[in-house]
């Protein structure tokens, strides 16, 4: 998958799954990102494999009141060198949350009222909610966004050890 995307890359009515890690460019430029707070001599002296995956599915749909839309749900995992807030030591620290997000055509915000929602429920659940621009999306920005509202922003080794 790429970084930019297109909702007409997504075929209607057919799931498409995924299993992204940092071999892709952009999954290896987050992490890159997320392990950026320590040097690599330090990453190499916590003796640790880092990595960063993101596996799902999505699927695109054409009907019903949000039309074209797709939905992405799936785990993100990450484990990654940082800093210790109290003792500015290296540390690692990992990430597992779930990810669900819709993309809709931007056109739709206004028509529906949501310029004011960060969140729509669309059949199953509550899902995040991203527009396009000119029918396209950037994946990396939005799967960054949740990291880093996600991650731990004042890790410890303290509380690593209890």
């Amino acid at each position: 998958m790429k970084k930019i995307c297109y909702l007409s890359s997504f075929a209607p009515g057919q799931p498409k799954l995924f299993d992204l890690d940092e071999s892709v460019d952009w999954m290896g430029e987050l992490l890159t990102e997320l392990n950026e707070e320590i040097s690599k001599k330090e990453l190499q002296e916590l003796d640790e494999e880092f990595f960063i995956s993101f596996e799902g599915e999505a699927l695109r749909k054409t009907t019903g009141k949000l039309e074209d839309h797709v939905k992405f749900s799936g785990k993100l995992s990450a484990v990654f060198g940082t800093k210790c807030i109290n003792s500015g030591r290296p540390m690692v620290d990992n990430i597992e949350i779930e990810v669900k997000f819709v993309v809709i055509a931007t056109e739709l915000i206004a028509r529906y009222g949501y310029e004011e929602e960060t969140t729509l429920f669309v059949d199953d659940g509550e899902y995040e909610l991203y527009t396009t621009e000119d029918n396209r999306f950037d994946i990396k920005e939005i799967i960054h966004e949740f990291i880093w509202l996600n991650k731990d922003q004042y890790p410890s080794l303290e509380s690593k050890e209890d």
